[in-house]
């Protein structure tokens, strides 16, 4: 029976750590224990001369207790909340409370 909890227990460590593990982009932000809330860029080819644009369009995805996930944050998605037909940058934001409630939005840039 030790065995038996000890293999489940090892199992669920690594179901749940396996979540943090496929999480990319280009700058990961520092994650606190409590709460978290930062903005990046998304974009890593940016200049000085590079045009923020006239327009701006959000989209966002949220996180409940680690079981339910809804939304898109797609770059495409938030081009079309915008209406841009052009996008010249992209940043996101990341919300994170005490792991029970989290959201990632993407913003993009242009005309």
């Amino acid at each position: 029976m030790r065995k038996f909890m000890l293999l489940l227990s090892v199992g669920a460590v690594l179901m749940l750590s396996a979540g943090c593990t496929l999480y990319r982009a280009p700058v990961m932000p520092p994650v606190a224990g409590l709460v978290t809330s930062v903005e990046m860029p998304l974009t890593t080819n940016v200049g000085p001369n590079t045009p923020l644009g006239t327009k701006q369009g959000s989209a966002s995805v949220m996180n409940v207790l680690g079981i339910l996930t809804l939304g898109n944050a797609g770059l495409d998605a938030a081009a079309k909340d915008g209406g841009l037909q052009q996008i010249h940058y992209a940043d996101y934001s990341y919300f994170n409370l005490l792991w029970i409630f989290q959201s990632f939005t993407t913003t993009a840039y242009g005309e």
